[in-house]
């Protein structure tokens, strides 16, 4: 055989082996975009699941949020009057559950007519200086005059956003666009993010606006709606905080993902937060655009997954592949060793190929469920790391070799007071004291020698930043399979605080114990002075009481003359017909018109006997709702004679619709008739009596300077007045308060008491009202008695 053909003979001979060699590297390569491809798929899977979820999410949320806010709706319709401290326990459990809701507020419609009622209720209600505000460079300012307003009302949580109270959204164009859109269309209506009024520089917050309507209106037209619009409830939610709160969801993300959020409008897309940085251009070959629907608004979410995310040069494809050559090469490099040898192992070689590729398949299974136990594995480390290093107590590590840390979670490093690169793979006398060190390296020698757990129940360590601690270790010994300690595990609890709590507990107790010993003798003491406090108040009321008598007696004794008087006509009427009839008796006919009047005589002057009993009786205050018009009337009629025998001219001026009054009617005529006598005597010759009844709102000298506990009323609150005035020579003393005093007098001349007016006093005093003496300019005195009007009080 020529030598040419020899060589090309062996050249065919290797021919298997390149051959071999090309097919296992199309193998190999083939599996490595079979296993690219499916791996690019789930991660593209696992991509769209986490934005989707995340998405759904932000959806959830939101749709929360306007839910929350129609719930408001509904407790306003279910309630005949929603009151502020009703209205913050029904939002104050959402608020506090909620991160991005910053406020709920109640945003009632004002008319301009009703602007200082509304005002002044605000203020009546605990607000202090509360009015109609709007937003000036210089801060809040009372608003200028508009037909309507949107005033807030109620704000919770009230501690931070109290300065929104009356705050009229009516004065921002944006606000008030919101507000009048979401009564048009009654339902919720969404702003674009928009400043917030009293928060720092750089914060946008959207509105969410629904809108109330009056009770017993069906809002079906555009009309009902526009004419009974009551308010608004008003929900702010801070952007930042909203998205924040999502992006945070526990909902065990696969891919880390970036989502930037556009708010859609006429103008277009307009970019609103993201959870990375904010974007030029989005270049990802991998995103997913989803739409979120916020009431009248729509979100546009772009999410792309992070770019550490989609680059693994060194994932199990490529693993594959590089296995795989080296597994051809190898075959090949047999192969060709092979092919030197008889053709009695060419069925061998054959085999042996086959099993090659059977191994071939199994270790591509094997590298799958390789990959999937690592990542679990992965998964379940950094689960624990995280535990461990942020568990309360103090965690240490060592060798049972050397006595080297290898481990020292957050709270061991904080006792420390180093890192944990300045305590790894170091020994106690690196960074303690010496005898310190020594203690501790003799405990854990202890540990490793007896292979048991040491409880130390209190022991005193010396740290670098918080001094002295008390600590309450455990150190276990780790063992290997053969039962050789390995490691010494220390577990510590900080009891220092609780050793300090227990040690004041101990001594506020036994403080307690001195100070309700000393409470038990106070005690003692105070039931002897109680009862002499008893003794002395039953004594004292006896003595007003007396008081009272004695001033009612006088005003009896004054009026003994006008009695007389009264009574003195209807006798004389009595003793007329009683002659009359004598005289006709013989002729047997009688006047029926003489017994009338003889009649009407009798029953005249027991009227005015009852009218004098009733008012000298001793009784006890008894409170009931009177007619105030009545009881002065009345009050006049035992004054009559005195004012007709004076030549006195009365004016009544008495408002019919003058509300009842809660006093004791008796004791209120006592006071009126002393006063109406006072002024009589005033006024000897002839002069003016007015006397006039009235309703306005309590003034500041209307409170005579008396404890709010004596009195029932403050100012700007409605009340009840009578107001006497006379034309005499008025108060000379200038000190009118004076005049209260028992005793005090300046009618010697008279031979008066100085009782009448100190009794008035404690009268009106006991009826939840209060008197007043002053000069009037033109001449005479006025007095003015002021009582609560319970009727009218908010």
């Amino acid at each position: 055989m020529p030598p040419s053909n020899v060589r090309l003979k062996g050249r065919v001979v290797y021919l298997p082996v390149l051959l071999v060699f090309i097919v296992g590297s199309l193998f190999a390569y083939s599996l490595y975009v079979n296993v690219r491809e499916w791996r690019q798929s789930n991660f593209v899977h696992d991509f769209e699941l986490t934005a989707h979820r995340q998405v759904n999410t932000l959806q959830q949320y939101l749709d929360q949020q306007i839910n929350f806010l129609y719930s408001i709706r509904n407790f306003y319709y279910a309630s005949s009057e929603v009151e502020r401290e009703e209205f913050r326990q029904f939002v104050d459990e959402p608020l506090n559950e909620s991160l991005s809701i910053q406020a709920i507020q109640w945003v009632p419609r004002v008319s301009h007519e009703d602007r200082y009622a509304f005002e002044g209720a605000g203020r009546l209600a605990g607000l202090k200086n509360f009015a109609i505000t709007e937003k000036s460079p210089e801060g809040f300012v009372e608003a200028r005059t508009r037909n309507e307003y949107y005033p807030v009302l109620y704000v919770e949580p009230y501690k931070k956003n109290h300065p929104m109270l009356g705050f009229d959204y009516g004065a921002v164009p944006v606000r008030l666009e919101a507000l009048l859109k979401a009564r048009d269309l009654n339902e919720a209506v969404v702003t674009h993010p928009v400043p917030s009024v009293h928060d720092e520089a750089g914060e946008y917050s959207i509105l969410v606006v629904v809108p109330i309507y009056e009770r017993g209106y069906d809002p079906d037209s555009l009309t009902v709606r526009r004419e009974h619009i009551e308010g608004f409830v008003v929900g702010i939610l801070k952007v930042s905080e909203l998205l924040k709160k999502v992006w945070n969801h526990p909902h065990h993300e696969l891919i880390q993902t970036t989502h930037y959020v556009y708010d859609i409008n006429d103008e277009g897309a307009e970019f609103l937060i993201s959870n990375g940085s904010p974007p030029s251009v989005i270049q990802s070959p991998i995103q997913m655009e989803q739409l979120v629907h916020l009431a009248n608004r729509r979100w546009k979410v772009i999410s792309v997954p992070e770019k550490n995310s989609v680059e693994d040069p060194f994932g199990v494809d490529s693993i594959i592949l590089i296995l795989g050559l080296l597994l051809n090469l190898m075959m090949s490099v047999y192969l060709f060793s092979l092919i030197r040898k008889p053709r009695k192992i060419e069925g061998l070689v054959r085999q042996r190929t086959i099993d090659l590729q059977r191994a071939n398949e199994a270790l591509k299974v094997e590298i799958k469920d390789r990959w999937a136990m690592e990542k679990k594995l992965t998964e379940n480390k950094n689960l624990l790391d995280t535990i461990v290093h942020n568990i309360p107590y103090v965690i240490f590590v060592k060798k049972a070799k050397d006595l080297k840390y290898i481990h020292a979670n957050k709270a061991a490093q904080e006792l420390a007071g180093i890192e944990a690169r300045d305590i790894l793979d170091k020994v106690n006398i690196d960074f303690m004291d010496p005898e310190e060190a020594k203690k501790f390296e003799d405990q854990d020698r202890q540990v490793i020698k007896s292979k048991q757990t040491l409880t130390i129940a209190e022991e005193r360590r010396k740290t670098k930043h918080k001094g002295d601690r008390l600590l309450r270790t455990l150190k276990i010994p780790i063992l290997d399979a053969a039962g050789t300690p390995q490691y010494v595990l220390e577990i510590s609890e900080d009891i220092t605080d609780k050793k300090v709590a227990q040690r004041r507990e101990y001594e506020r107790n036994k403080a307690l114990k001195v100070a309700n010993d000393r409470l038990l003798e106070s005690e003692k003491t105070l039931l002897h002075v109680l009862e002499d406090l008893k003794h002395s108040h039953d004594e004292l009321r006896k003595t007003q009481e007396n008081l009272v008598q004695a001033a009612k007696l006088e005003s009896v004794g004054r009026l003994a003359a006008g009695v007389a008087h009264e009574v003195k006509n209807p006798l004389a009427i009595l003793l007329q017909g009683v002659e009359f009839l004598k005289t006709e008796l013989d002729s047997k006919e009688v006047s029926a018109e003489v017994l009338n009047d003889m009649l009407l005589a009798i029953r005249r002057a027991d009227d005015v006997i009852k009218g004098l009993l009733d008012f000298s009786s001793n009784q006890e205050l008894n409170r009931t709702l009177q007619d105030l018009n009545e009881v002065v009337s009345t009050s006049l009629d035992f004054v009559k004679h005195e004012i007709m025998k004076n030549h006195i001219q009365v004016n009544m001026q008495l408002d019919v619709e003058l509300p009842t009054a809660f006093i004791d009617p008796q004791k209120i005529q006592q006071v009126l008739v002393n006063l109406f006598l006072n002024a009589v005597q005033a006024m000897p010759e002839s002069g003016q009596l007015n006397v006039r009844t009235l309703k306005r709102v309590c003034q500041k000298e209307d409170l005579c300077g008396m404890p709010k506990e004596k009195r029932d009323f403050g100012i700007d609150d409605p009340v009840i007045v009578i107001e006497v005035e006379d034309s005499g020579e008025g108060l000379a003393d200038k000190d009118p308060d004076r005049l209260f005093d028992p005793f005090y007098t300046t009618k010697y001349e008279q031979k008066g008491t100085g009782l009448g007016l100190s009794v008035s006093h404690s009268i009106i005093t006991l009826n939840k009202g209060t008197i007043r003496l002053e000069n009037r300019t033109e001449g005479g005195v006025r007095v003015v008695i002021v009582f609560p009007d319970y009727q009218n009080q908010a």
